[in-house]
């Protein structure tokens, strides 16, 4: 994927969008913890975290598939696609602890 494409360039727009939409959640709870409707925007970003991963291991599947299919023997997946997937799976853990930590309250 890239921006070359436009249909791309819309899909990687919007996983920047839930991850930075996941990062101002952890930010707003870092500064007031105890916020009326935290637990609910933990939740919700916990969704959003899903589903910007979930976009990009198909991404990155059907990336890896087409250039198998096409022969091509000299191909990896870029930071891009492991920042996302690392970054996505590490926010994921902590969003799942920080929702622990707040139904224990």
């Amino acid at each position: 994927m890239s921006f070359e494409n436009f249909l791309s360039a819309i899909i990687l727009g919007f996983c920047a969008f839930l991850l930075f939409y996941v990062a101002y959640i952890s930010y707003q709870g870092l500064n007031d913890p105890q916020m009326v409707g935290l637990e609910d925007k933990v939740q919700l970003g916990i969704y959003a975290t899903i589903i910007s991963l979930a976009i990009l291991l198909i991404g990155g599947a059907i990336f890896s598939i087409i250039l198998i299919l096409e022969g091509d023997t000299d191909w990896w997946l870029d930071l891009g696609f492991w920042g996302g997937v690392i970054g996505s799976g590490l926010a994921l853990a902590l969003l799942n602890l920080i929702k622990k930590e707040l139904s224990t309250k």
